[in-house]
């Protein structure tokens, strides 16, 4: 196990492994927040939604021409939130799918990356 562990070692020492992995987890830190961002993009079109579906489920309580302003705010409320959720989605989408062409592109120099790999997840 002791030259596995001096052969690991030695391909951790390389700086050009180093940087990638850098680089990686970088990615992995953006991907993560493009995530989030999506996340939050979806809980917006939700509300949105859920605002929309009370104002039906409510509509016989009351009558149209007497709130008429009202539900017209609330709707023109209800389709900015749709609007700038479906933004938050599509431009986190976009972004996830050019870091994951980065994550791809990364070269590692390593011939025998799954060792490192390996090491990195069997430590516990």
């Amino acid at each position: 196990m002791d030259e596995q562990d001096s052969e690991i070692e030695d391909m951790l020492s390389g700086d050009r492994v180093r940087t990638a992995m850098a680089i990686v987890r970088t990615l992995e830190a953006l991907r993560r927040s493009r995530l989030s961002e999506m996340r939050t993009g979806i809980g917006i079109i939700t509300i949105a939604l859920s605002i929309l579906a009370i104002l039906i489920t409510t509509s016989r309580l009351y009558v149209l021409q007497d709130v008429f302003l009202l539900i017209t705010a609330l709707v023109t409320i209800a389709a900015i939130l749709i609007i700038l959720g479906t933004h938050l989605v599509t431009k986190a989408l976009r972004a996830i799918r050019k870091i994951e062409r980065k994550a791809k592109a990364i070269d590692f120099s390593c011939d025998n990356v799954s060792v490192l790999f390996r090491k990195f997840f069997d430590e516990d």
